[in-house]
């Protein structure tokens, strides 16, 4: 039973709306575990405010610089980066305006432990979707699993052997393995 991928900027937006998900849990949840679980102080409305900042901030850096500009693979170390770099902005600007504001919203602990556990989960999230569909693709039976080594000069190697291979009268097997540099 394969899902069906969904298309490139409905996936995008998905994303946006996973992680803006994360970014509202993990303030309420930061500043929840700050007060000591009590949940009179977490429910206010400068937590609402900072979770909405927070959501805004990932939303417009995302999309300029960060994983919702580039439609990458799922869990892919590009969009690793792209992650780290969006949460990590976000995260300082929420820190310093935690520091500078008068009066104080939240307390100034909140967008460290909520930057790091929404950057955390939110690699968490791809990984194991990532993991899911890799699964999923090998437990077909139609599927043939191989092994490729080297993927750049190995790898053109490996399909210039196939396509010479596929050649009425090539003397080249499908198969070739070099010990140095592909010829270019």
């Amino acid at each position: 039973m394969t899902r069906p991928v969904l298309p490139g900027r409905l996936r995008q937006w998905t994303w946006v709306a996973v992680d803006s998900a994360i970014w509202f849990t993990s303030i309420f949840a930061a500043t929840w575990l700050r007060y000591d679980f009590d949940p009179d102080q977490v429910l206010m409305s400068g937590t609402l405010l900072v979770a909405t900042v927070a959501i805004a901030a990932n939303l417009l850096i995302g999309t300029v610089f960060g994983p919702y500009a580039i439609g990458h693979q799922a869990g892919s170390f590009e969009e690793a980066t792209d992650i780290a770099r969006t949460g990590g902005v976000v995260t300082l600007g929420l820190a310093i305006w935690a520091l500078v504001n008068d009066p104080i919203l939240i307390p100034r602990s909140v967008p460290l432990i909520a930057g790091t556990v929404a950057v955390v989960t939110m690699f968490a999230a791809r990984f194991f979707l990532r993991t899911l569909r890799a699964r999923q693709a090998a437990s077909r039976p139609d599927v043939r699993r191989v092994i490729v080594f080297g993927a750049a000069t190995q790898a053109a190697t490996w399909s210039a052997g196939w396509s010479a291979a596929a050649t009425p009268g090539s003397s080249r097997s499908p198969c070739s393995t070099t010990t140095g540099p592909a010829a270019a």
